[in-house]
């Protein structure tokens, strides 16, 4: 591969903290090709199933054979000549950006994106931690991976984490920034890091500080798109029963993008539920956190 057609720009994460909405306004800056598949992850050697199971009807392989390029959030490419071809249509951009949000914290992936190209440059998007955390939450109880409350979810992940056995892609892990910015900082020299409560607030600013990064020219006026946003279920056992009787892989295989939506409308909520910690819950999550994620 061409270094031009290397992938020179690296949206790393967090994890629910903006990246979806970030990576499409990078697409819109004649400077910057976008992969179509937002998500590559291909510097895991596997992505955990806690992040990543699509519907056994999808196949990575007929998606490049007859989708390509269409856009893709989230997919687990691993072969070289698959994340070869998410960038085979670039034209003259200065810059060739992913945004997979499992690089941040997953082991191994700094020091495999050096050896790709250590040339490149990474942009961290960090949320407040615990906000992060329930979206994160609320994100698995819409996708049927969790049952129980953000209660009953993170006094299990506490204990794990005190036990220490809690995987590097649970909602307290991914909350958990220094170390994992710390380890890009130590790999290379251009890391820019972002806020997202910075970014809503003042997207102008935030993205000249992007485009002063990157070396481009500025971005036009602009205000921050809110994609991919947490969905809330009503009732989050029904969900996971029925994902995991794999009902909702035969509904979201017949069903038109329409339906779909129809029936995730009547059966979400713009209400949180199921949010609410004990003050002794909260007390130990913020502690972890303070300690962790010092930029809070």
């Amino acid at each position: 591969m061409e270094d031009h057609k290397k992938a020179n720009l690296f949206v790393v994460g967090a994890m629910r903290a903006g990246t979806t909405s970030f990576a499409a306004v990078l697409s819109e800056h004649p400077d910057i090709y976008v992969s179509p598949i937002k998500e590559p992850h291909y510097f895991l050697p596997k992505l955990p199933k806690a992040v990543y199971s699509p519907s056994r009807f999808f196949s990575l392989t007929d998606y490049f054979r007859k989708d390509f390029p269409k856009e893709l959030h989230i997919a687990d490419v691993n072969t070289l000549a698959q994340y070869k071809k998410l960038f085979s249509l670039t034209g003259h951009q200065k810059y060739l950006a992913e945004a997979s949000t499992c690089y941040l914290s997953a082991p191994n992936v700094a020091e495999a994106i050096k050896t790709y190209n250590p040339e490149a440059r990474i942009i961290v998007l960090v949320r407040e931690p615990l906000a992060r955390a329930y979206s994160h939450y609320a994100m698995d109880v819409a996708l049927g991976r969790e049952q129980h409350s953000f209660e009953i979810a993170m006094q299990k992940e506490l204990t794990l984490l005190e036990k220490g056995e809690l995987p590097w892609y649970s909602r307290i892990g991914m909350s958990c920034y220094d170390s994992a910015i710390a380890n890009y900082q130590r790999h290379f020299s251009t890391v820019c890091i972002i806020e997202l409560e910075h970014l809503i607030k003042n997207p102008k600013e935030t993205f000249k500080k992007v485009a002063d990064f990157l070396e481009i020219d500025l971005f036009p006026d602009l205000t921050f798109p809110k994609k991919n946003e947490a969905v809330h279920m009503r009732n989050s056992s029904i969900v996971y029963f029925l994902s995991n009787l794999g009902v909702r892989d035969q509904i979201s295989n017949v069903l038109g993008t329409r339906a779909k939506k129809a029936i995730l409308k009547v059966s979400s909520t713009n209400k949180p539920n199921g949010h609410k910690l004990s003050d002794s819950t909260k007390e130990r999550l913020l502690a972890v956190f303070q300690k962790h994620s010092t930029g809070y």
